[in-house]
């Protein structure tokens, strides 16, 4: 079956949700429709609305869109007289992360999704390219871009102005309180805001949990107790829409036959292989937490079968570098090797090391306003800044405890933490 859809593979961390949920569905008679993390959908594009669908190379996109800095190709696809979407390839393909702009174009499935929309992909034209330059609103990366993304200018611009206050506080000399005071509301207000935010999103990246099976089926993890917790609570679901792999905070959703993806399970000594119908590897997993110590793979392969996906047996087979790293103990040598893996915007950090940066400001407005009182006697205002100052450092510690105790869990071989 020609691939019908394009999605993102491989998200992590707060990410995970929008990567679950957004789809671009070739429809009957050349439709096209998003489907978004929220549930909603939006047309794109009437059955027999698009007249071209064209691959825009990196070096001819405008910045704004991505280009020039080997970021990779994109899809447009064209109507008569207005782009109707713009998608760089780096946002839809699936396998391993690569730069290869053929092999993530082979991967994307962008041809075949031009085949179902009752076009071919063609290299874009100088007037063309012009055309997708020009778009507004027509650009999209997809889950990977809008609502983390539209936090992290948010965290910014708050942090930017208790800079601000920051520096008017301490500019400020004794004869002008009233000055202080407005320049101590300046920075504690945003810092509170950013507070709030942090405890918010370290608390639902630790709360997340595997999607629901939602129809797929669940092939069990073999793995024994002695290895880490993350790897046992993998898991790997098997449907005819989607198959879904997860470990630890990331998750990799492929399409399954019924969308013109994975068509073909290679079972290999070392791992699992997820191929389309032409040949091209759409996912690797490891074999050893699937594949019985007796070498039984028969979870594996009834789950297969209900899916209509081919099973294939080879005696040989190397198990790609970067799937061999992901379980290297070298690689985690480090207590915190696993959470930092993850980088800072997947785990609710907007803004790198804005955590401790938060704390230390509320530290110092909580510590400078007792000192004040201290030397001067107790003042209302002082003390409400006091305790506003200590609350946003405090929280700061519970983010960063939050962070540990969900690194130490992953990391741990005890079963008493396993999740049901």
């Amino acid at each position: 079956m020609t691939r019908s859809v394009l999605q993102a593979a491989t998200h992590g961390g707060l990410l995970v949700a929008d990567t679950r949920g957004w789809r671009l569905l070739a429809g009957s008679g050349g439709s096209v429709v998003e489907h978004r993390p929220d549930g909603s959908t939006r047309t794109v594009a009437e059955a027999g609305q698009v007249d071209r669908v064209v691959l825009v190379r990196g070096a001819d996109l405008a910045r704004r869109l991505g280009g020039g800095r080997a970021r990779g190709d994109a899809i447009s696809l064209l109507t008569d007289d207005a782009v109707a979407l713009t998608v760089p390839l780096t946002s839809v393909h699936l396998g391993i992360e690569t730069f290869d702009t053929d092999l993530m174009r082979a991967t994307s499935g962008a041809a075949d999704f031009a085949l179902a929309i009752g076009r071919t992909l063609e290299i874009a034209t100088p007037d063309e390219i012009a055309r997708v330059n020009a778009a507004r609103g027509a650009f999209t990366r997809g889950p990977s871009s809008d609502g983390m993304r539209r936090v992290r200018i948010l965290h910014v611009g708050l942090l930017l102005l208790a800079a601000v206050g920051f520096v008017l506080s301490v500019a400020a000399d004794d004869d002008h309180r009233r000055q202080v005071q407005l320049a101590t509301i300046v920075l504690i207000a945003p810092l509170a805001v950013v507070a709030a935010s942090l405890l918010r999103l370290s608390g639902t990246f630790v709360g997340q949990r595997p999607p629901p099976p939602d129809g797929r089926a669940v092939v069990p993890n073999v793995l024994p107790a002695d290895r880490w917790l993350w790897l046992r609570e993998s898991q790997l679901q098997i449907g005819a829409d989607d198959v879904v792999h997860t470990e630890h905070a990331r998750e990799t959703w492929l399409p399954g036959p019924r969308r013109g993806g994975v068509v073909t399970c290679v079972i290999a000594p070392g791992a699992i292989w997820f191929l389309d119908r032409h040949g091209v590897t759409l996912g690797v997993v490891m074999a050893e937490r699937w594949i019985t110590p007796g070498g039984s793979a028969e979870a594996l392969e009834l789950a297969c079968a209900g899916a209509g996906i081919a099973v294939d047996f080879h005696s040989t087979g190397d198990v790609p570098p970067t799937l061999q790293a992901d379980v290297d103990p070298a690689v985690y040598a480090s207590s915190q090797a696993l959470l930092y893996l993850q980088p800072p915007l997947e785990r609710g950090v907007p803004v790198p090391a804005e955590s401790w940066v938060v704390g230390f400001l509320g530290f110092t407005v909580g510590a400078g306003s007792l000192a004040l009182q201290v030397a001067d006697g107790v003042d209302p205002v002082d003390i409400v800044y006091c305790i506003v100052g200590l609350t946003i450092a405090v929280s700061q510690i519970v983010v960063t405890m939050r962070f540990r105790r969900w690194n130490n869990r992953q990391m741990s071989t005890d079963t008493t933490g396993t999740r049901s």
